[in-house]
């Protein structure tokens, strides 16, 4: 193929292109960070078809993959064309003062981007540049700059004159041979912030005007009555958005990058399994908002248990052991087979005075599971060993007592594999910790995972 065009989705959809040289399939797939809006703008250079390029590796188009319209593709309109290749096993797009264009006559609202400088220099490098027929673009997306702060991300607006700046610095990743994460969201005439590993560095006003963008430039650069002139970097992905993304979708699109790039980040969701919000209102799915995998099913019961009653947006209400009836619960089996080596859970209950214990707040195939105890403890525990018959965990009852009282709780439960740390936190409080000598066991066992067994479950 020389070239790629891709038709508009609806929203929270965008195009993956992985098997096109492979099985001939292209695929539908939710955005990165299942975001309610689709980017404008989606390059990825994992993603081999959408880069097309020449016998040489020189990219010709970058295949737009957001869905978003139908024909906005990056062009290379000049004879600096990046270069296909890999960095550490990671395939990027190489610019070595190289134009990258894409017809978007938009102002972007947030960009996120996994990229690396390259100049080894502190060189005024922009990453996007909303091009227009002015001699100064209104706002310039940076990597580093060469005044003020050196070798620091920016993200800087001013006014038609170029007399009136607004501004946000990031950290020095000059000359650090890793990539990097890096986040920008603009609020035009109202706010400037920018994030670097999954932290917000800096907030700024911006009182500037908005001017409109003809064009967007990737290490591309407008300036001075001067046509596109290009940068150097390397970008592994770069999303784009015409919406202010809120921050907590901001955070699930760092932290499925974090995850896919193996980068360490500040982040609450990155490796995240699984998420259920519960605020379905129907049905007997609760749907996992951290992937399309692991859904739950609710097992003996009506879809009448769902609530508005909750710390934030739902709740689901389980019953067990009444006049003999299986207890109520929700079953995402599938999940019982991901071997895990540290975890982390966590979540909002609620058991009210009558509540019967023994209960299960969360129990992942026997392995590691949360209770609420008849007097109003937690019980947590993780197996140690298994036998023909039998078999062995580690466990710990909170010294926090009481916690049948008809209220919400957040409990978290986290293993750390490299220490051997065990420890339990009840409503933000560290409660119990202690360091075992054993790992947890991954078997196959009865592969059922579970939420419920009488309790009141928040997500």
């Amino acid at each position: 193929f020389d070239n790629i065009v891709l038709p508009s989705l609806d929203a929270g959809y965008s195009w993956d292109l992985g098997s096109l040289y492979t099985t001939g399939e292209i695929s539908i797939i939710e955005n990165v960070g299942q975001t309610s809006v689709n980017p404008i703008i989606w390059f990825d250079a994992s993603d081999d078809p959408t880069m097309i390029r020449d016998a040489s590796d020189i990219i010709q188009t970058a295949v737009n993959k957001a869905g978003f319209s139908a024909d906005i593709n990056g062009y290379t309109p000049t004879a600096d064309k990046p270069n296909y290749e890999l960095f550490n096993g990671y395939p990027v797009m190489n610019f070595w003062y190289d134009v990258m264009l894409s017809p978007v006559a938009q102002n972007p609202k947030t960009v996120i981007a996994v990229v690396r400088e390259t100049t080894g220099a502190n060189q005024d490098v922009n990453l996007v540049t909303p091009g227009n027929n002015t001699d100064y673009p209104h706002a310039t997306f940076k990597i580093n700059r060469s005044s003020g702060e050196a070798g620091k991300g920016e993200l800087f607006t001013r006014n038609a004159a170029g007399d009136t700046w607004f501004s946000v610095s990031g950290r020095n990743i000059v000359g650090d041979n890793n990539l990097h994460l890096v986040t920008y969201r603009w609020e035009p005439g109202q706010e400037l912030a920018i994030y670097e590993g999954g932290e917000r560095i800096e907030t700024n006003v911006d009182n500037n005007s908005i001017i409109a963008a003809d064009e967007i430039g990737i290490y591309s650069h407008f300036w001075g009555s001067q046509t596109w002139s290009g940068d150097a970097g390397q970008v592994a992905e770069i999303l784009i958005y015409d919406t202010m993304l809120s921050e907590e979708e901001i955070d699930r699109v760092e932290a499925e990058l974090a995850d896919k790039y193996n980068l360490s980040i500040q982040s609450t969701t990155q490796g995240m399994q699984v998420h259920f919000p519960f605020d379905e209102t129907s049905g007997l799915t609760a749907n996992n908002d951290a992937s399309d995998l692991y859904n739950g099913t609710l097992t003996n019961m009506s879809s009448t248990e769902w609530s508005t009653e909750a710390i934030k947006g739902g709740a689901v209400q389980l019953f067990g052991g009444n006049n003999g009836e299986e207890d109520d619960q929700i079953q995402f089996n599938d999940f019982a087979s991901v071997d895990t080596d540290s975890f982390t859970v966590s979540g909002w209950f609620k058991v009210s005075s009558t509540g019967l214990g023994g209960g299960y707040i969360f129990n992942n195939n026997n392995r590691y599971s949360i209770q609420i105890t008849t007097d109003g403890n937690l019980k947590v525990g993780y197996m140690k060993a298994y036998y023909s018959d039998y078999a062995t965990f580690n466990d710990m009852v909170s010294n926090r007592t009481g916690l049948k009282d008809n209220q919400w709780h957040h409990v978290a439960m986290t293993f750390d594999e490299a220490s051997l740390t065990f420890s339990l936190y009840i409503d933000g409080m560290l409660d119990l910790q202690n360091t075992y000598a054993d790992p947890v066991l991954n078997r196959d066992g009865p592969l059922l995972s579970i939420i419920g067994d009488h309790v009141y479950s928040d997500g």
